[in-house]
């Protein structure tokens, strides 16, 4: 059951802040320990980065959810950009990026409770990722 929603437009570097902002608010609504604050800023400045560095413009929306007794933040990451090449080794941690380390989406998915990509040449990306609240 979705509880709360928001939404934040990536087009400019500044938009990346504004992201990293709602999250912050929605953390603290679910009442997320600071450690887990910090994962999902983090998942938020690295994702959105790169939809901002690789796609030019992208979206992410935050949602608040509820699942038997369990309250969680899910974060989806959706452009319409080049898609991602080589998501295999990107994913087994093996990729090294000429732009930076490389790790921003397999980090993201090891600070994630539940983590689903799809990207496509030329289509662009997906990414679904659940922060649940520990008790």
């Amino acid at each position: 059951m979705v509880l709360e929603e928001a939404s934040a437009f990536i087009r400019t570097e500044s938009d990346i802040y504004i992201a990293q902002k709602k999250a912050r608010g929605l953390c603290e609504l679910i009442g997320f320990s600071q450690i887990d604050e910090i994962s999902i800023c983090t998942v938020v400045l690295e994702l959105s980065k790169n939809i901002y560095n690789y796609a030019k413009e992208g979206q992410v929306i935050f949602r608040v959810i509820e699942d038997d007794d369990k309250l969680g933040l899910e974060m989806t990451f959706k452009d319409k950009g080049p898609g991602i090449p080589h998501i295999d080794s990107i994913l087994s941690g093996e990729y090294k990026s000429q732009n930076g380390l490389g790790k921003g989406i397999i980090g993201s998915k090891n600070l994630s409770d539940f983590f689903e990509i799809d990207t496509q040449p030329n289509k662009g990306t997906y990414i679904r990722i659940i922060k649940w609240k520990k008790n």
